[in-house]
């Protein structure tokens, strides 16, 4: 068994049928394999998105679930508040293993 070596949030738009779409389903399928990653997605899922069918059940799927096209101040401050839960974890779990190993 190999150990998880990242976190690794990968950030779209939607998972519709298209070539960059089928590239990150894959990308992120090729990289769970040895780290954790999530799919943060911006506008909500709908039938649309083929490609959420062909994850792996290992990511992590978050939508902000927005569905008119623009500009949302709303949604930029959804995605701060996730980067400052994720760099908040990643800090704790930083300085619990410094003190850990200083032990």
């Amino acid at each position: 068994m190999t150990s998880i070596n990242m976190k690794i949030l990968h950030i779209h738009t939607k998972m519709t049928g298209g070539g960059i779409q089928a590239m990150v389903a894959g990308l992120t399928n090729e990289m769970v394999k040895n780290n954790d990653v999530t799919l943060l997605l911006i506008y909500k899922p709908d039938e649309k998105d083929i490609f959420l069918n062909k994850l792996d059940k290992r990511i992590k799927v978050i939508s902000l679930g927005k569905t008119k096209p623009g500009f949302s101040i709303k949604h930029i401050f959804k995605m701060l508040r996730l980067f400052a839960r994720t760099l908040l974890t990643l800090f704790i779990f930083m300085v619990f293993s410094t003190i850990i190993f200083f032990q």
